[in-house]
């Protein structure tokens, strides 16, 4: 389920550029809370050695074991090559909790959407879906917002990942996978065994990472 095309706001160190500007005036609390949120944020880091990919629907031309294409969707048919420089990607997403805080030491209000799930009445899930430990789900732009503001007060290049470097990053360096989880396969949990990923609201970093150390790549709520 996604609300509004609501994404969330994986980080990502790769080009050049950063926002300037300065903070608002802190507290001897919350300038703590700030470095605490940069060193951890800085920690969840994972190196991915750049290479060569075909990106797009390789379909069962490159999978002896399907007849299908990997994706039904019919904006990424073309495969063609693509190369990437190394870059670093956040091994968990963003949480509630990193993100409200962003917002408190931006003096920015919570979003809206924040307020929505954590006042819904009659879905208790979307209520338990606010905790500091979920994911968040935010609009393109607060997303990319808080990822400059991490490179401001970093000095290093914070963005968001782009289309290629996120789909190079779920195949494992660009590898023929099909699914995102620890082992490329798809279980759910619905026929016995360990799920690998999530299909309701979970937690950052609970179930299984992928080869390259990277949560939560596919499934989990409102992420879709």
């Amino acid at each position: 389920m996604r609300l509004l095309n609501k994404i969330h706001c994986t980080i990502l160190i790769a080009g050049l550029g950063l926002l300037t500007g300065c903070d608002q005036q802190l507290t001897a609390e919350q300038e703590t809370q700030k470095q605490q949120l940069i060193n951890q944020s800085l920690g969840n880091m994972v190196f991915i050695e750049g290479g060569t990919f075909l990106m797009g629907d390789f379909g069962s031309g490159h999978d002896d074991k399907s007849t299908l294409p990997y994706s039904i969707g019919k904006d990424n048919k073309f495969v063609h090559d693509v190369t990437l420089d190394s870059f670093s990607l956040s091994k968990y997403r963003v949480t509630w909790g990193q993100f409200n805080l962003w917002r408190e030491l931006t003096k920015k209000p919570l979003t809206d959407t924040y307020q929505e799930l954590k006042n819904e009445k009659l879905i208790p899930k979307w209520i338990e879906s606010t905790q500091d430990s979920y994911p968040a789900s935010v609009d393109w732009q607060d997303a990319k917002d808080y990822c400059l503001w991490l490179g401001q007060q970093t000095g290093l290049p914070f963005d968001l990942p782009t289309e290629a470097q996120w789909e190079y990053a779920a195949r494992n360096r660009g590898q023929f996978i099909v699914f995102a989880s620890k082992d490329g396969t798809y279980n759910d949990g619905s026929q016995g065994g360990e799920a690998l990923f999530a299909t309701d609201f979970a937690p950052v970093g609970v179930y299984p990472p992928t080869p390259l150390g990277l949560y939560d790549m596919m499934g989990g709520g409102l992420t879709g």
